[in-house]
């Protein structure tokens, strides 16, 4: 046999392999993802839901679930069955598993000050968000909180970030562990940011900053108050680049529910921006 056949020989055996074992990934992720958390996604068809892109959710099934990125999008429900979901995405469907389904339940209302889960009306992504209006609303005027405005956007304009929300298209954040509040996690020397994705009696799954996701146990969190009265000169944790740094309060921007902290970054003071909702006070400047 010339060498050339060989060779090709070769790569057909090579690219049979890696394509039994991408299977086998495959299977394993997909198990995987359907078992993160026992939980029924309580969904409506026709309504809207938050979860991720097909493209997303096959990629992670190559390269595992707990060590891909995923951004939540928002998705027309088409059917509900028993451990998953199918919903429309443009072109096309995607069934997913209940436990990356964020349901968005209808006829949901809010006014100023209340903090709701919702995407990017004019653009795309999932995004919480404060309310401005002070009439009770089914399509509140918000301010995005998750848009980066603290210290890497190069949109600076706070008219950017204000929308006006679609109706049925928004969920009311509450003193509860649920979707969209945010918890620190201790992790060795660090606590880190989270956003819970979905939660069940004795366990959650979230969402790290930079989009991973990981399941944690009901006693391995700290859930952030959705809630708190902060006063320049308050000690708080804030989240920074993904992990909660020691400040100072700087100044509070209650309408959009942002502070100014000082931090210590490597060796040197600067002041971010931050969420009040993802912010921790540790001391009270009485």
């Amino acid at each position: 046999m010339k060498v050339k056949h060989l060779y090709i020989l070769f790569l057909l055996i090579t690219i049979s392999c890696n394509s039994s074992d991408i299977d086998k990934n495959v299977q394993e992720n997909e198990t995987e993802a359907f078992y993160l958390l026992d939980i029924d996604a309580d969904v409506i068809s026709g309504e809207y839901a938050l979860a991720p892109s097909k493209a997303n959710y096959d990629t992670a099934l190559v390269y595992g679930i707990e060590g891909s990125i995923f951004v939540f999008y928002p998705r027309k429900v088409i059917e509900k069955r028993k451990d998953s979901v199918v919903l429309y995405q443009i072109g096309d469907t995607v069934m997913l598993p209940n436990s990356l389904i964020i349901p968005i339940k209808p006829n949901q209302k809010a006014t100023k000050g209340d903090v709701v889960l919702t995407w990017w009306q004019s653009g795309t992504g999932m995004q919480r968000a404060i309310v401005l209006n002070n009439d009770t609303s089914a399509t509140p005027t918000v301010y995005y909180l998750d848009n980066q405005y603290s210290f890497y956007s190069s949109v600076t304009d706070i008219n950017f970030w204000i929308d006006t929300l679609k109706p049925n298209s928004f969920i009311l954040l509450k003193d509860e562990i649920m979707s969209g509040r945010s918890i620190l996690v201790k992790k060795d020397y660090f606590s880190v940011f989270y956003t819970i994705i979905n939660a069940t009696n004795d366990k959650l799954l979230a969402l790290s900053w930079a989009g991973l996701l990981e399941v944690f146990e009901k006693d391995d969190f700290t859930i952030i108050p959705l809630r708190q009265n902060f006063n320049v000169g308050d000690s708080v944790l804030v989240p920074y680049f993904g992990t909660f740094s020691k400040g100072i309060v700087k100044a509070v921007w209650p309408d959009i529910g942002k502070i100014t902290a000082e931090i210590l970054f490597i060796d040197e003071n600067i002041d971010i921006y931050a969420n009040m909702i993802d912010s921790y006070i540790t001391h009270k400047n009485d």
